[in-house]
């Protein structure tokens, strides 16, 4: 298990979109071709995942059905599917900080 280092508003927004949206990944087998256990290496070696195409998520998200308040951009389905395969493929716990979080680079955190 892994804590992940965000902003409250970051993963509340992307939950919520989550929730709303009816997306689940908790009981996918593969997510852009990596296992589970594939997609934690990829995760370790960056905890963006910035390290799959952007092609591969961009792919991914247009693929998506999102329903939610205000247009969603390609941007923002990208976010939402990382979000979604951090948290629910992944793991991950959101552990929340403060301050300009697009500049801030965490380490791995892994809990016992």
């Amino acid at each position: 298990m892994f804590k992940h280092l965000t902003t409250k508003e970051h993963y509340e927004t992307y939950q919520r979109m989550a929730e709303i949206s009816g997306i689940s990944y908790k009981n996918a087998d593969i997510i852009l071709g990596y296992t589970k256990d594939g997609m934690i290496e990829k995760y370790k070696e960056d905890r963006h995942l910035n390290n799959i195409s952007l092609n591969r998520w961009d792919m991914l998200g247009i693929g998506t059905t999102i329903y939610f308040d205000r247009p969603i951009s390609l941007s923002d389905r990208v976010c939402l599917v990382k979000h979604c395969t951090i948290y629910q493929f992944i793991g991950a716990i959101p552990e929340f900080t403060t301050g300009p979080y697009k500049y801030m680079q965490f380490p791995i955190i892994e809990n016992d």
